[in-house]
């Protein structure tokens, strides 16, 4: 078909039939690559651990296996996800295959073998100011949905952090799609809208968007590639030492990568855990210590630790279990002892906390008498 066209515009041409024809054509392929994009384009359906809808956003598929690319935001603390294309089909995850937090990118891999891709990827480089651009998403669950702008700001900075300011309008549940040129290539992965908070205009559209640069995201496809062979103890002490640094969203994702490399890796997951109460993610410090207590079902510590997480999210009867497995491990440990009675206390088990003092007191009278105190009380 394609060769018909071609044949039939070069007759057109020798005949001296041109400028309208070039238009013509310039129309028929700029359509063609819209379309070959927008079905590439997928509403992301984002399951917490309990099961239900956390969020939902956008993505797309950069090859025709299953590997796709969305904002990092959009799949944080995801226990699944499911992408919808236009079309209807669904596809699950199989993993996270990277994720970089600070540049708000992730590539999931899912379970697919024929998956419809975008053109292909650009260079956010060259991009410039006032050139025109698209954008695909699924704001608010609208599927392919497409809007069109220029690029206001190819540079944007904020905290160190490059975006692109683009004008195209974007919506909630956008996060994630495609920033598209021209030719149809993606130069810009669309991370969020800023509105005016107060005044005269507030809330009004300010045509204040921006993406994530795709450049960013080429060199996180090659780091994908070269971190599949890579160690995961390597990625384990990188992500040591950004806790000492407090940075825990990189430790997470150092920590993630080794997880990838090697599932079976339970201090990964403990030190994974740690980095999610220290963010606040109750949820997921409990699955994560959990599936290490699965992994290293001796680990007296992990147990332990699970029992503090429990006990973050008030579920004090896992918590008495957890801290019990922990003491059958370590039956002298004085902090296990003094955790599973302050636990029992929670629970108004005054008896079961007032038998556990004796043991405490031999172990250290300093912390048994503070145990003492609190238990005397209460009566």
């Amino acid at each position: 078909m394609r060769k018909i066209l071609r044949d039939f515009i070069i007759l057109l041409i020798l005949t001296g039939v041109t400028v309208g024809v070039i238009t013509w054509w310039n129309s028929v392929t700029a359509a063609n690559r819209i379309d070959r994009n927008l079905k590439a384009v997928v509403t992301l359906i984002v399951y917490g651990a309990d099961g239900g809808v956390k969020c939902q956003g956008s993505g797309f598929f950069v090859n025709s296996k299953g590997l796709l690319v969305t904002n990092a935001h959009v799949v944080n603390d995801a226990a699944s996800v499911a992408a919808r294309l236009a079309s209807g089909a669904f596809y699950n995850m199989k993993e996270i295959r990277r994720i970089n937090r600070t540049k708000d990118l992730a590539l999931l891999q899912f379970d697919a073998k024929e998956t419809p891709c975008v053109i292909g990827l650009g260079n956010s480089d060259e991009i410039e100011i006032g050139e025109k651009v698209y954008a695909i998403g699924t704001p608010d669950g609208q599927e392919a949905t497409l809007s069109q702008g220029i690029i206001s700001n190819p540079v944007r900075e904020s905290n160190g952090i490059r975006r692109i300011q683009f004008t195209a309008p974007i919506s909630p549940g956008s996060s994630g799609g495609g920033l598209f040129n021209e030719k149809g290539n993606v130069v810009g992965i669309t991370s969020s809208i800023l509105n005016i908070p107060s005044g005269e205009q507030a809330g009004l559209d300010q045509n204040l968007n921006y993406a994530v640069p795709v450049n960013d995201l080429e060199a996180m496809i090659a780091d994908t590639s070269r971190s599949l062979e890579g160690n995961p103890a390597y990625c384990y002490a990188q992500g040591v030492s950004a806790d000492y640094r407090r940075d825990w969203n990189k430790a997470m994702d150092y920590y993630s990568e080794a997880i990838m490399l090697d599932s079976t890796y339970a201090a990964a997951y403990v030190n994974l855990a740690s980095d999610y109460f220290s963010t606040g993610n109750y949820e997921l410090e409990v699955k994560n210590y959990l599936k290490a207590t699965k992994l290293d079902p001796s680990n007296s510590n992990a147990y332990f630790l699970l029992g503090t997480a429990y006990e973050d999210v008030s579920q004090y009867d896992e918590a008495v279990e957890a801290f019990k497995t922990a003491l059958r491990l370590e039956p002298n440990d004085k902090d296990f002892i003094y955790e599973l009675a302050l636990v029992y206390l929670a629970r108004g088990d005054k008896e079961d906390a007032r038998l556990l003092i004796n043991n405490l007191c031999r172990l250290d009278q300093g912390l048994g008498a503070v145990f003492k105190s609190i238990l005397d009380r209460q009566k």
